[in-house]
């Protein structure tokens, strides 16, 4: 338990000096100070610098998950599930790049680490995003192809915006011109969301 208790103080540390600082400046002599720890006490509990990001990383998108799992629970129409996905993730994202004006530490792609944590993170969202819209009636096809629009557009809104306000608005746009083209014929939204709950259908969108 007090092992447990100390990485997370490290992981807290690190992960609030990473989204101030960014990756390159942040060394483990200042997390150790940040813990109140030394060096060699760090390296107690993470071998390196890699592996302290990777564990940071892990966390970070773990966390971001299960807010978006949380967000497509809400009792409301499809388009606003979809919607506070998007900013339980990317709105989180753009929220951080505004606040600091450079990229997020956990976007930093030029990093190998950064880059399969996202990657692999990239893909579980995206499979979350078409089985939620599959279970509630969109076809198997067309909910896969919605989700890689909603990540696709959703990126390309973030690049272009000045605000979170911005941002949200836009969404509402995009998310009913998809909505539009992948909701069945004669079935409304209302009907598509009612119909979420199917766990067998569910996995059958791999």
């Amino acid at each position: 338990m007090i092992q447990e208790t100390r990485e997370t103080q490290i992981l807290d540390a690190a992960e609030a000096l990473l989204t101030r600082y960014g990756l390159r400046r942040v060394t483990m002599d200042d997390v150790a100070e940040a813990v109140g720890l030394s060096r060699p006490a760090v390296y107690q509990y993470f071998s390196s610098k890699s592996a302290l990001i990777t564990a940071a990383l892990k966390r970070f998108h773990t966390r971001v998950q299960e807010q978006v799992e949380t967000a497509l629970a809400y009792d409301g129409p499809l388009s606003e599930q979809l919607k506070r996905a998007i900013m339980a993730r990317d709105g989180l994202y753009l929220e951080q790049r505004l606040s600091s004006g450079q990229t997020p530490w956990y976007l930093n792609t030029t990093n190998s680490d950064i880059a399969k944590a996202f990657e692999a993170a990239q893909e579980d969202y995206q499979v979350m995003l078409r089985r939620h819209m599959f279970r509630g009636g969109v076809s198997a096809q067309s909910a896969k192809v919605a989700a890689r629009m909603i990540i696709s557009s959703s990126a390309g809104l973030m690049s272009m915006v000045s605000s979170q306000t911005e941002f949200s608005d836009d969404l509402d746009e995009f998310i009913a011109l998809i909505l539009n083209k992948v909701t069945p014929r004669g079935q409304s939204e209302a009907t598509v969301a009612d119909g979420f709950g199917d766990d067998a259908a569910s996995r059958m969108v791999m």
